[in-house]
């Protein structure tokens, strides 16, 4: 069958993402509020100290902003979804372009002064965007890790993702792969006589499989082997045939998910 039918026959978000996914990005920036008339930025107050040397708290009143002293400036995150729409334009909604709008951290603070909002950062990622395929998803996963104010930065791993992502390439560039048919599928002998590589398909087959086998119309297994690991997939026989291993491995949509897990220091199969 040709590649459009074999897509047709897939899921509609899996169709969808296969149509229109590069021209999905991350939308990711910053604003803060700058005095009218001066142009100052506002800042928040300078922490004040007791007798003791302690910082006194706020008694739960919100923050008053201002443009005097040399606290840090209040800088406010926010994060969205934007769509590629040709001639080097992306759409997004307007509480994504004027994030001010709709954020609630914004509009709960009072300020001493009026403040006119200011846009600070705003960067369009692209999950699909040229450069080397391993530092394009590890820019991917940083872009998250820095638009989520709740990211842990102690327990960020971006190593553990970069050998991963070692794995993935070695899985998908270096191995061997022997194709057998079964009924209602195939089985796929994937070795190496590298045993880094035959390490990196063990570690690879062995978790997809546990993560796709039952999910949708797939029934995969994996049985690891010295010299790398052999898969079983069971589902709709033509398209199983048609797709082969490596496309088989990329059914899912999971990989982004599991990429920021990893890179978040946390197990991706919980």
């Amino acid at each position: 069958r040709s590649n459009k039918e074999i897509r047709d026959s897939l899921s509609l978000a899996v169709k969808l993402r296969s149509d229109f996914g590069p021209g999905v990005c991350l939308i990711a920036g910053s604003f803060y509020f700058v005095e009218s008339g001066t142009g100052r930025p506002l800042r928040y107050p300078e922490s004040q100290m007791n007798e003791n040397g302690s910082t006194v708290q706020n008694s739960g009143e919100p923050t008053t902003l201002t443009p005097e002293g040399k606290a840090a400036i209040a800088e406010y995150e926010f994060v969205g979804t934007g769509f590629y729409v040709g001639d080097g334009f992306v759409m997004t909604n307007r509480h994504i372009a004027q994030p001010w709008l709709a954020d609630d951290r914004a509009q709960s603070l009072k300020s001493s002064v009026r403040g006119q909002p200011r846009l600070k950062k705003l960067n369009a990622y692209f999950p699909q965007h040229p450069g080397q395929g391993a530092f394009a998803a590890i820019a991917e996963i940083v872009a998250l890790l820095q638009s989520d104010p709740a990211t842990d930065w102690a327990s960020v791993d971006i190593e553990a993702l970069r050998q991963h992502l070692i794995d993935m390439d070695n899985v998908t560039m270096r191995s061997e792969v022997a194709v057998g048919p079964i009924p209602g599928g195939a089985s796929f002998r994937v070795t190496s006589p590298d045993l880094a590589v035959a390490n990196s398909i063990r570690r690879m087959l062995t978790a997809h499989t546990a993560t796709m086998d039952g999910s949708g119309v797939w029934q995969m297994t994996a049985v690891p082997s010295p010299a790398g690991a052999e898969i079983t997939v069971i589902g709709d026989e033509a398209q199983v045939r048609a797709l082969g291993f490596v496309g088989l491995m990329t059914v899912g949509m999971h990989h982004q998910a599991h990429h920021l897990a990893i890179a978040k220091g946390t197990n991706p199969h919980d």
